[in-house]
Order: structure tokens, then C-alpha cells, then sequence
């Protein structure tokens, strides 16, 4: 960035829709530290972080509203551990299930379940 600041302070023209339809650091700057050394973060601080000061009922309260619920999918499986007597996929997804219909009952409208996938060409290889 320093570098375009310049030639634009030599008086040369610069077209910055050019300039920002490519990408200026071969990593986000967010997430790395200077010369792309990735920030290591620990998940478990995030979450005391985003939900710090927010009291969360027992059960999921009626709405008259659509409702909608994201779930972590990896970690609501952690949390169940290995279901007994499971044998095929579809008894341990039926637990699943059950346990998703246990905690929202009938008062959401619409569930989305989510699993991370990591590449081994992402950012995030470069942590593990």
C-alpha cells in the first residue's frame, strides 16, 4: 500500500478501481501478522468474547416470527460422544436429530447444520 501511496505523491495517475480489482497481499491482512506469519488464537477465548453478557434460556422461547438455527455440526457430535447400540449412519444421524429436536422442540422453522472442511491449500493448513 505504501508503495501506491508513493506513486501517486510522484504525480503519476493511478486508477483505483485497476489497482483494487486485484489483490494487495498474497495473505488477508486480518488474520497474519507482518511478513504472513499467521495469528494463532484460541477458539474458547472467542467465545466468552461473543457471549459474555447474553443469558440463554433452557428451551428455545415460542415466536410468532420464522425462526432460524446454525448449529456447529462437528461440535454437537463431540457433545453427544458415541451414541450406544448405533451400528449404520442413519441410527447415529437419527440421534442427531433427536437431540436437535430435543433442544429447539417445535418452535424453529428452519435448521441449517454446518461441518468445517479444511483444504490443503487454505489458510488454515498453515496452522495445523
Amino acid at each position: 500500500m505504501q508503495l501506491l501511496l508513493n506513486v501517486t505523491n510522484a504525480g503519476h495517475s493511478l486508477e483505483m478501481r485497476n489497482v483494487l480489482s486485484h489483490e494487495l497481499t498474497p495473505l488477508p491482512p486480518s488474520p497474519t501478522r507482518s511478513g504472513g506469519v499467521m495469528n494463532s488464537t484460541a477458539k474458547s477465548e472467542l467465545l466468552g468474547i461473543l457471549t459474555g453478557d447474553i443469558k440463554t434460556p433452557p428451551k428455545v422461547p415460542h415466536a410468532e416470527l420464522m425462526t432460524c438455527v446454525l448449529i456447529d455440526g462437528h461440535a454437537l457430535i463431540q457433545s453427544l460422544g458415541k451414541p450406544s447400540g448405533c451400528k449404520p449412519f442413519g441410527e447415529h444421524g437419527e440421534v442427531f436429530l433427536d437431540a436437535v429436536k430435543h433442544h429447539f422442540g417445535d418452535q424453529i422453522t428452519w435448521i441449517d447444520v454446518v461441518f468445517d472442511r479444511y483444504i490443503d491449500a487454505s489458510i488454515k493448513s498453515a496452522t495445523r
